[in-house]
């Protein structure tokens, strides 16, 4: 699978688990935050406009920003991505 493809299924992830935390209890703390609610559409905007560190910088931003709890296997393929493209974030 390419890395934008597996960027996009890590978002779609992410996105299912903020909507279940949305559905839960809209008025979490979490929502104060610009960028969780529609998190992954704008994953998919960058990625579409060819930014695909961007994405992983926002898609990051969206889990450790929030509280969902996102997969671990899942988290360390993210990791992996990170380093193989070489991303500076505060969140690794």
């Amino acid at each position: 699978m390419d890395r934008n493809k597996e960027i996009i299924a890590l978002s779609q992830i992410a996105q299912s688990l903020i909507d279940q935390l949305y559905s839960q209890n809209p008025h979490d703390e979490t929502f104060d935050q610009g960028g969780i609610i529609c998190g992954q559409e704008t994953v998919e905007g960058y990625i579409h406009h060819n930014e695909q560190n961007l994405a992983i910088e926002h898609l990051l931003y969206i889990i450790y920003e929030s509280k969902i709890s996102f997969p671990t296997g899942k988290l360390e393929l993210l990791h992996q991505i990170v380093k193989e493209c070489g991303v500076t974030t505060r969140y690794y």
